[in-house]
């Protein structure tokens, strides 16, 4: 199974657009889980937001603020779009005092890992049975959050790159990530990027590595 994993990086779209143009003409048939408010933004659009497809839906929302996702979930309404089909976030602890649980339905326990955001939706694509993902959106560089991100100053660096980017690594070396390709940055210089589409078979493939994941980590899914 296939997906796209998006995060909020400015360079998404254009990810997103490098993407379609491995892919071709094959309509995708995977599927699309989003870390926190790109998915206000979703569907798949060029990189001079235009919506490319108003079909492409959400499978699962991903996130580690499950406070900010009732504001996230009515910014995406606002905006005309459908609900995400799945929420995810992390296990609640018993003494946890966050809000917006409520819109959670489904939690992930991620024995001794604490990952960042779009590390998260990988473990989470991992979770859905996945066996090749697409990182749009996640270069762990200090560049800008998307256009039209609410959440961060426009144009301003992401300053957290290099104290979240250790957890890819321990996560690549556990062979946590096997099933992950990214588009960009130094996630793609980590585990690599997908070929461009062969005359036969998908249109899109992975780059010598078959896509299997060893299962080193514990992952326990409530929902």
């Amino acid at each position: 199974m296939k997906a796209i994993i998006l995060g909020g990086a400015e360079c998404v779209w254009d990810d997103v657009d490098a993407l379609q143009d491995l892919w071709g003409d094959h309509p995708w048939d995977g599927l699309t889980i989003a870390a926190n408010d790109i998915a206000c933004h979703w569907p798949r659009r060029r990189s001079d937001w235009t919506i490319i497809d108003p079909s492409f839906h959400v499978d699962a929302w991903c996130t580690l603020h499950p406070e900010r996702l009732a504001g996230w979930i009515d910014l995406r309404a606002a905006n005309g779009l459908p609900p995400a089909r799945q929420t995810w976030a992390h296990e609640r602890e018993p003494h946890h005092t966050i809000r917006g649980w409520e819109h959670v339905g489904h939690q992930l326990c991620l024995r001794d890992v604490s990952p960042p955001s779009g590390l998260f939706a990988c473990y989470v694509a991992r979770a859905l049975g996945v066996t090749e993902g697409y990182l749009c959106g996640v270069p762990m560089t200090m560049s800008p959050h998307f256009h039209g991100s609410a959440e961060h100053e426009a144009a301003a660096a992401w300053p957290y790159a290099d104290v979240y980017w250790p957890a890819w690594i321990s996560a690549h070396a556990s062979g946590d990530l096997a099933h992950v390709r990214s588009m960009s940055g130094r996630t793609r210089d980590l585990l690599g990027g997908p070929r461009a589409a062969s005359s036969q078979g998908d249109a899109v493939r992975f780059s010598g590595r078959d896509g299997s994941f060893p299962g080193s980590s514990s992952l326990r899914v409530r929902g």
